[in-house]
């Protein structure tokens, strides 16, 4: 087990989790996670024993990269979600998209069930406001977007022992 590749794993793993609370609390992944885990990705494949499938990791890329734009031109995600997506992708490669994909779904699905059932408790509770100002956060506001950069987050925790297996490190 390389201390490089631990250290790769533990930097994607934070990151992921920096992107998911950045989403929950404001809506928003910064580009600078996905640019790092982006950059990181490279490093990680030539730190870890073997050959590996470069372009497999870069046509799943950029298959997740078309398929986030055509998502983001409909409205149904926004860009961080896009960008983070494609660079899940790029960690996965083709071999591993299919597992991404699925864990990502069933991720969001329990987000978007966890949050209408948070979302009616809490307006439910809420008294109503002379100045009908809104005192619940965004994310318990009915109306409001899922923050799906957490499903993204935990589709891509959820791969982390088939990324360690694959550099390696077990």
């Amino acid at each position: 087990m390389s201390a490089a590749t631990m250290v790769m794993l533990s930097l994607y793993v934070l990151l992921l989790g920096v992107a998911a609370v950045s989403d929950l609390v404001r809506f928003t992944i910064p580009d600078w996670v996905c640019g790092v885990l982006a950059a990181l990705m490279p490093a990680a494949m030539i730190a870890a024993p073997g050959g590996h499938d470069w372009l497999g990791h870069i046509g799943a890329a950029g298959a997740a990269l078309f398929a986030g734009v055509v998502a983001f031109r409909v409205a149904a995600v926004g860009g961080g979600d896009v960008k983070l997506f494609a660079v899940l992708a790029l960690w996965a490669g083709f071999e591993r998209l299919i597992d991404l994909l699925l864990s990502i779904v069933f991720a969001g699905g329990v987000l978007a069930v966890a949050l209408v059932i948070l979302r009616r408790l809490a307006a439910a509770t809420e008294p109503a406001q002379p100045d009908r100002t809104n005192r619940l956060p965004r994310l318990l506001s009915v109306g409001e977007g899922v923050p799906y950069g957490v499903a993204l987050a935990a589709g891509g925790l959820w791969q982390v022992p088939d990324l360690a297996a694959f550099s390696g490190m077990v």
